[in-house]
């Protein structure tokens, strides 16, 4: 399951790189390169790491015209962290994977609702409720090809717009939730946690029997207290302005 939530997540990236032809595969690696956006900027390898995959990575990168983050996934037991690092690389965040099994539905308390991103409008909202949620921009653009794995979807309490959402699947069991976040001025209500009973209801009424995300370290707490079990760490490597 390990395996299963970083090819839900690397999945997802791909997806949407394809989409505006923005992904490249190598041997070593894989990149995701949006210019004018922040998401999905990535450089991810293709498994444990050596010094020379290091090496072309970081010529990537530093050509890169913008900037992307380099994922590392503490699974090996190698060190193999320690690479990046003297390569220049710096650590800018952490997340925690995480993932659970989905038997029966949870009570919701709460008159929360998803709405899919379907048109401009739609997405140009989904875009400023994400920024206000979580500090930086994933385009509007990027909502509105057609994905057949992937929708994400405006969170509203009864008619109020509150909050952003992902669901993206690779397989017919294993639902990926990400992009789970509350506007500022909507927390501390309970809604973070009344909106992923919605998203876990809906998975499980689709068929899925297990859900997988990357919590942060804010919400890393709730997941736990919903029954989602840590399987690995995720730390997010990016090049200084001046390397």
């Amino acid at each position: 399951m390990i395996q299963e939530n970083i090819a839900n997540l690397t999945s997802l990236w791909q997806t949407v790189g394809q989409s505006v032809n923005a992904y490249l595969s190598t041997p070593e690696f894989d990149i995701c390169m949006v210019n004018n956006a922040e998401w999905p900027n990535r450089l991810w390898f293709r498994g444990d790491h050596n010094e020379a995959q290091v090496k072309l990575a970081l010529e990537q990168v530093k050509a890169a015209s913008v900037k992307l983050i380099v994922p590392y996934w503490d699974i090996y037991n190698s060190g193999s962290q320690s690479l990046l690092e003297r390569a220049g690389f710096k650590r800018i965040s952490e997340q925690a994977g995480m993932g659970m099994d989905l038997h029966h539905p949870l009570k919701q308390t709460q008159p929360i609702r998803l709405e899919t991103v379907r048109t401009k409008a739609m997405a140009v909202e989904w875009e400023a409720l994400f920024s206000q949620a979580f500090g930086y921009r994933i385009t509007a653009d990027l909502l509105l090809p057609t994905y057949p794995t992937t929708a994400f979807f405006l969170v509203y309490l009864n008619n109020t717009p509150i909050g952003t959402c992902a669901l993206h699947h690779t397989n017919g069991s294993i639902i990926g939730i990400h992009s789970v976040g509350i506007i500022p001025t909507m927390r501390a209500k309970g809604l973070a946690r009344q909106t992923m009973i919605t998203v876990l209801n809906q998975a499980m009424a689709e068929g899925f029997t297990y859900a997988v995300l990357q919590a942060s370290a804010m919400g890393k707490g709730l997941y736990l207290t919903l029954g989602f079990s840590e399987q690995f760490v995720q730390v997010n490597y990016s090049l200084p302005p001046d390397a």
